[in-house]
């Protein structure tokens, strides 16, 4: 009996076994493939839900060592990565990817979508002509396995880089073969992207009605816009509608892209649409809604321009990348050369041992020669140590004046930006023609004033700074509050008055308090100008003194937004810097402010106390020793 169901068991239990292994792989691909789908379905609009079903995707794949899935989700994290403006980390993932379908796997549609991706990152970091050549490399692999879709991205991507390489013509020909390769095989994004694209370009030359209907094409159907697209056509169309000089209709079309760029937390689009209503409006002389823009607008062109400070710093991350690329190659090659010379070396042993032993004789004879040597070496090495010793204290010496440069650096730049600020108010006012021609006169004394202070608080901030260069110290003096804040106030005029805000300086008998009259003054810059950012337009700010049995105390109170207690406890207990937020009027900052006036006050053993609640405003107090 067993022998005659031997060999159908034989036959059997392999099948089955092929079969479990079958059903393991599918599952496999499947929860790959459902990962990936949610990644792409997330990507043009939470960058971080797609990151992390990348991310997840990326994990089943090396867990089950499938370098197919494993390229596959490189190239995902390089696309989410490029989006989010991560180039050295996009770039990292794309080769990545190219690494494996180049050498590894045989998979030409990845390979050529590698290609693209690091083409994308290059024209991130406005490297037109050699993005230009990725994308040719991408377009010879998608010519040869004949994908339509991935072809016309290919001239899409080209089209946009000739375009900053200020080729008109050679971009509309890259982009009206997109144009014509969709056409036979369409594709949801692409297929908005693209006659938005062209149209970007028609406008360019002037050719405003070939412009209108391509913007018009992509709104014609919505069914695949996404709020990106939506704020480039409508934009596009506003700006049509103010050349043509149809300022009401520029408006209403701006003020639909600057609602989908919103929407889309899009800088660039931001500013682009905001730019074009401050114009609008100030054709029609609604004064009022065009300064409201312009101050949108330069908050944006600020987000913009720490955008571009991040994208030169992930450049030169990207540039030390390649260079520690290069490094391993050229280690990879020494192993390998080493690797060939070892037959050489085992010849070579035994001349060695003749070598060794002619050697052992020759060090015999010359033993008291080089016991001399070694003498003379040790007091040599003792010298040696001694220098570095020496040269240890003098770098930290160095560093010491280089983070004191720094910080002074900092206090600087952050004292004088608000002032700045108001006098690049006042000019834009002025040149949008805000004020009546009564009032000139009185703005003109106000600009006066402004710089007149300005000046003198930079030579303050400068004479400080080079004695704190030079080594002094904290200058302890016995100061009147209440008369010296009266005196900093004025600095403050133009500020408050722009923001119709209302100062009340309670002053009440205290004793002095003991501290740096120059620490002070930056103190109490920077707290009044953080009550300034965060109370809104109509707002009051009072400041109060007060006195217990050790310290005189100074409180500014406002009634702005307020803090919650996430960033108090931050405020209350951190010695870092925090992310700054945007005022009221959204001012932007660095951050180090509150850090600044943490270490000036503990440098004069003085006190800081923090009390706010959202939406119900904040209270500062500063004591300081009698």
């Amino acid at each position: 009996m067993t022998s005659y169901f031997s060999p159908i068991l034989y036959v059997i239990f392999p099948l089955l076994f092929l079969q479990q292994m079958d059903a393991f792989s599918q599952g496999e691909f499947e929860q790959f493939d459902s990962l990936i789908e949610l990644s792409n379905f997330y990507k043009y609009n939470e960058l971080d839900s797609s990151l992390k079903f990348a991310n997840q995707a990326k994990n089943v794949a090396e867990k089950y060592n499938n370098r197919l899935l494993i390229g596959k989700a490189a190239n995902q994290l390089g696309a989410i990565y490029y989006s989010s403006g991560r180039y050295d980390k996009s770039m990292d993932a794309y080769k990545e990817a190219f690494g494996i379908f180049n050498d590894e796997v045989d998979n030409p549609e990845e390979l050529a979508a590698a290609w693209n991706g690091r083409g994308l990152v290059l024209l991130g970091l406005l490297d037109y002509e050699m993005a230009i050549h990725m994308w040719e490399r991408s377009k010879s692999l998608n010519l040869k396995i004949g994908d339509t879709v991935s072809l016309a991205r290919n001239y899409f991507n080209i089209g946009v880089a000739q375009k900053g390489l200020g080729k008109i013509d050679e971009a509309l020909e890259s982009l009206f073969m997109a144009k014509k390769l969709l056409e036979k095989k369409p594709d949801p994004f692409l297929d908005k992207m693209v006659p938005n694209r062209i149209a970007d370009l028609f406008f360019a030359i002037g050719d405003l009605d070939s412009a209108t209907n391509y913007f018009q094409s992509v709104l014609a159907d919505s069914s695949h816009l996404n709020n990106w697209e939506k704020s480039f056509t409508y934009t596009g169309l506003g700006k049509i509608a103010f050349k043509r000089k149809d300022f009401q209709s520029a408006v209403k079309l701006a003020e639909k892209g600057f609602l989908y760029a919103n929407m889309s937390h899009a800088f660039w689009d931001l500013e682009r649409s905001s730019k074009l209503l401050m114009t609008a409006y100030d054709s029609l002389n609604d004064f009022k809604k065009a300064l409201h823009y312009a101050l949108i607008n330069k908050a944006n062109n600020d987000s913009l321009y720490n955008l571009e400070k991040t994208r030169e710093i992930n450049q030169s991350n990207l540039k030390l990348a390649e260079v520690k690329n290069q490094q391993l190659a050229h280690e990879k090659a020494l192993i390998l050369e080493k690797s060939r010379s070892n037959k050489v070396w085992n010849i070579s042993l035994l001349i060695l041992v003749v070598f060794l032993i002619l050697l052992l004789w020759m060090f015999i004879r010359h033993l008291i020669i080089k016991n001399r040597f070694l003498k003379k070496l040790e007091v040599n090495h003792a010298k040696i140590k001694q220098q570095k010793i020496q040269l240890a204290h003098q770098n930290k010496l160095l560093n010491n004046i280089n983070n004191s440069k720094n910080e002074l650096f900092s206090i600087l730049s952050h004292d004088l930006k608000s002032p700045i600020n108001s006098i690049k108010q006042i000019l834009e006012m002025e040149q949008t023609g805000y004020f009546e021609e009564n009032d000139k006169s009185e703005v003109i004394n106000l600009l006066r004033l402004q710089v007149t202070k300005t000046d003198a608080m930079l030579d303050s901030l400068l004479k400080w700074a080079k004695s704190q260069l030079e080594g002094a110290e904290a200058q302890i003096v016995s100061i009147n509050l209440p008369q010296f804040v009266e005196s900093k106030l004025t600095n403050f005029d133009t500020q408050l008055l722009l923001k119709e805000i209302s100062l009340y300086h309670k002053k009440t008998s205290v004793p002095s308090a003991l501290v740096d009259k120059n620490h002070l003054g930056i103190i109490f810059q920077n707290l009044l100008n953080n009550a300034i950012k965060f109370t809104p337009r109509g707002g009051t700010i009072e400041i109060r003194y007060s006195e217990n049995d050790q310290y005189v105390k100074l409180r500014i109170i406002d009634s702005g937004v307020g803090i919650d207690d996430v960033d108090l406890n931050a405020l209350q207990s951190g010695n870092t810097a925090i992310i700054s937020k945007k005022g009221t009027d959204q001012e932007t900052g660095s951050g180090l402010g509150l850090l600044l006036v943490k270490q000036l006050v503990a440098y004069n053993k003085g006190l800081l106390d923090i009390k706010s609640h959202p939406g119900e405003g904040t209270e500062v107090s500063l004591s300081f020793l009698k």
